[in-house]
């Protein structure tokens, strides 16, 4: 009743159910009936009422079209036609910051997921961490530039200047004046 196929022994019932042989002539599982485009038999395991697996399966073709195209729709990178940005590279703050925002846009395009949450959680931090590092630059310019003009005072942040014009106002004296006194009362306090 047994059916020689190739390597493949398959059960003479109607539906296609039955046991298949391997070459070893073990029995295992179920084999799908259809019949690859080489001509080799399908190694699939058919559905569980059907003799054919559901790529093989006649009734779901429309449906493996539809997921085949929509797979390829999600797998498909989009090349951007506008100008072309060179990479700016890493030395500056101004190049990881071009570096993150182009990689936070790339990962906005995706698909809500952990692995995108994680990304963007990373390029937060490492936002953070440039935020940082920038304002440390920032300070030590503006401490080298007053070092280099034998000024002996820090540059004066500006909520501490609008304090010693309205001190320097109310006593008739310049400003320089005032900050030059707190700098001396600083210094006799440490």
């Amino acid at each position: 009743m047994a059916e020689t196929l190739g390597a493949f022994v398959v059960s003479g019932q109607p539906d296609g159910v039955g046991d298949a042989s391997d070459r070893t002539g073990q029995v295992g599982k179920r084999r799908c009936s259809a019949l690859k485009l080489d001509g080799r038999p399908c190694s699939a395991t058919p559905q569980r009422d059907r003799a054919t697996c559901t790529f093989h399966d006649p009734d779901r073709r429309a449906q493996g079209v539809e997921v085949r195209r929509t797979g390829g729709i999600h797998r498909r990178r989009i090349h951007p036609t506008g100008p072309q940005v060179e990479f700016a590279g890493l030395q500056t703050a101004d190049g990881i910051r071009l570096t993150l925002e182009r990689a936070i846009t790339d990962v906005l395009g995706l698909e809500p997921s952990i692995p995108r949450s994680r990304v963007m959680i990373a390029a937060a931090s490492a936002g953070l961490r440039l935020l940082e590092m920038t304002d440390h630059e920032q300070r030590l310019a503006r401490l080298e530039a007053a070092a280099a003009s034998g000024s002996r005072r820090p540059p004066v942040r500006p909520k501490l200047r609008r304090v010693a014009e309205e001190v320097a106002e109310r006593i008739g004296t310049s400003v320089d004046a005032v900050l030059e006194e707190a700098d001396r009362r600083l210094d006799e306090a440490r």
